[in-house]
């Protein structure tokens, strides 16, 4: 088997894949086998080699039921390519494996092999010969998906000679699949392995830079492969004094863009109004919280709705027309208004996913101590109240109250809505997204003075600049500045302005 660099399997292989791929594939020892391995460690390519192996040597016959079953279809499609990709590289093999959309054939021994996500109304009633379940500790901690776990693996009795494998990287003591892991280490049925840490071939800093991005669950799960409980404290109070560093409400600046976030309730919880911007500072983006200002529901006393729409329409115009952004669940009404009245406003809908990547770039920004706020109490409290807890998805979290706690996180809310517009634009001012580049790395596009990628960290690329006479603005990322901020930027860089033309370009983020 050759791999994308172009090694062979066997010159690439540590002794423990050696060791792994021996026991999978012989004439004796146990046919089950469950396979714990970090981030990186070559798990799905492993396992789509050996199942090529089996394929064409027999161990997979024609006839025989043989599956590979993954938590979605995404997942499961991800064998899939790995086998394509095996049978492209490695020129004996060529032809020889035909990777179908959900199948995979050898056409010469008539083997195939069915590719399958977790559909538990279909998963009943099979007799497999091979198994092979792709992340079986991060499949979801509901009952079904542990149901369509359960219903492959006791299909395997009813064939005598029956083979499993299982492979994953560990998840949470408390997810389904911990009781599994623990009952094969005592089961003579069953072959274990657990190759713990990186990969000897992964960059020593590229790891150390998921270690400071990563959770640290999540970063012993990933790369130490540890089985660890995903519940962190969002914050210390070391970290968020260390990102208090002004006191009161800063005024606006000219040529500087702002953002208004609003986390709106009623009578049941807290609303909460935050304006900030972003600047460089020692070549890390800071977010810098501007103005915060908070209602607070009493009994018989609903917070004042049209207060909060006055003060974020006066807040948006001062701050240089900033756009609005926020949850339009109980503010559709207000959000037309704003709007009619020339305003820019961008509803935000909150999903498990977008909240657990908002809730890890606030974790980040506390820790690199990429915040600017003001010595707001209020703030302090909910950062230091927090934790992140995982949901039914593993790896995918969400933020909690400790108990004991007011349990509100209003203000943190409105922060994580600024902070991810702002890191998603390529500087905290005209002249910077003027000049934006793209991270060759991961595509993240970000400002010139930058020193690293904000989204990988890799060191920035070239920018490329402009000639004084271009008509138009090298990125598309000034449409969300607006007409009148493209001027700027031109007058900034020296460059002459732009020619008048009908329309205005709409507001907004541009891909």
């Amino acid at each position: 088997m050759v791999l994308d660099g172009g090694a062979r399997w066997g010159e690439a292989a540590t002794a423990g894949q050696w060791a792994d791929m021996r026991a999978l594939l012989g004439d004796s020892g146990p046919r089950r086998h469950f396979w714990l391995r970090a981030r990186g460690r070559s798990k799905t390519f492993d396992a789509g080699a050996a199942t090529v192996a089996l394929m064409l040597t027999g161990g997979i016959r024609a006839g025989d039921e043989a599956y590979a079953a993954a938590a979605g279809r995404d997942q499961a499609g991800l064998l899939a390519r790995k086998i394509r990709a095996i049978g492209e590289c490695t020129p004996e093999l060529r032809g020889a494996v035909d990777v179908q959309q959900h199948r995979v054939l050898t056409p010469a021994t008539g083997a195939v092999v069915d590719v399958i996500s977790s559909d538990l109304a279909t998963s009943w009633g099979r007799t497999p010969r091979f198994l092979f379940i792709d992340e079986i500790c991060n499949h979801g901690k509901d009952e079904t998906s542990e149901a369509f776990v359960e219903s492959l693996l006791t299909s395997l009795p009813k064939r005598p000679d029956s083979q499993c494998l299982a492979g994953s990287t560990p998840s949470s003591p408390s997810h389904w699949s911990y009781r599994l892991w623990k009952a094969a280490l005592g089961d003579p049925l069953w072959r274990t392995s657990h190759i713990e840490g990186p990969a000897p071939w992964q960059s020593e800093a590229e790891l150390e830079s998921e270690r400071r991005r990563l959770l640290a669950s999540l970063w012993k799960r990933l790369f130490l492969c540890q089985w660890s409980e995903a519940d962190d404290a969002l914050a210390d109070a070391d970290s968020v004094a260390a990102c208090v560093r002004h006191e009161g409400p800063l005024p606006p600046r000219a040529e500087v863009q702002y953002v208004v976030a609003f986390d709106l309730s009623v009578s049941s919880d807290h609303t909460a109004v935050v304006v900030c911007h972003s600047e460089v500072r020692d070549g890390l983006r800071v977010i810098v919280a501007d103005r915060i200002q908070a209602w607070v529901p009493k009994a018989g006393r609903p917070v004042p709705l049209g207060d909060v729409e006055d003060y974020i329409a006066a807040a948006a115009r001062d701050y240089n027309h900033a756009r609005i952004i926020g949850d339009p669940y109980q503010a559709v009404a207000m959000v037309q208004r704003l709007r009619e009245s020339g305003l820019s406003v961008q509803p935000v809908i909150f999903t498990a996913p977008g909240n657990s990547r908002r809730a890890q770039m606030l974790l980040r920004l506390v820790r690199d101590r990429c915040l600017d706020l003001p010595g707001d109490e209020a703030l302090r409290d909910e950062l230091l109240s927090l934790r992140l807890t995982e949901g039914t998805t593993p790896g995918v979290l969400r933020l909690t109250a400790e108990s004991g706690t007011a349990g509100h996180h209003d203000r943190v809310t409105s922060l994580m809505l600024v902070a991810e517009e702002l890191l998603g634009r390529p500087g905290g001012d005209w002249a910077a997204a003027y000049y934006a580049r793209t991270c060759e790395g991961c595509g993240h596009v970000f400002g010139e003075r930058l020193e690293s990628c904000p989204g990988c960290r890799r060191a920035a690329v070239p920018a490329a600049k402009q000639d004084g006479g271009q008509e138009e603005p090298p990125n598309p990322w000034m449409a969300c500045y607006g007409p009148e901020a493209m001027s700027a930027a031109r007058r900034i860089a020296g460059l002459r302005p732009l020619p008048a033309r009908g329309g205005a370009i709409p507001p907004g983020r541009v891909a």
